[in-house]
């Protein structure tokens, strides 16, 4: 699961950096910008992920508290992050 998980965020990580280099796109009545920035502050939120995931699963292991349910935790949590990156406040 935790492969799985690894491979959603790294597909994503691509898509917010091969998604191309454009003018700041506001949408939903100014709530939501996607901008420069952004993106970059997106790439380190995934990056801090895939990494959590990949130092995490050793120590999971040992602990014998490996479940499916901390890899979708993550996910879930970076996806909030992603959202809250490009809130327009």
């Amino acid at each position: 699961m935790t492969e799985l998980a690894v491979a959603l965020l790294g597909a994503a990580l691509v898509a917010v950096i091969l998604g191309g280099h454009k003018a700041a796109g506001v949408v939903f009545d100014d709530a939501f910008i996607d901008d420069r920035f952004g993106d970059f502050m997106k790439s380190l939120a995934l990056v801090g992920s895939i990494v959590t995931l990949l130092m995490s699963g050793d120590f999971l292991r040992r602990s014998g508290v490996d479940k499916f349910e901390f890899p979708i935790l993550v996910v879930l949590a970076t996806l909030g992050m992603l959202i809250l990156i490009s809130a327009n406040a």
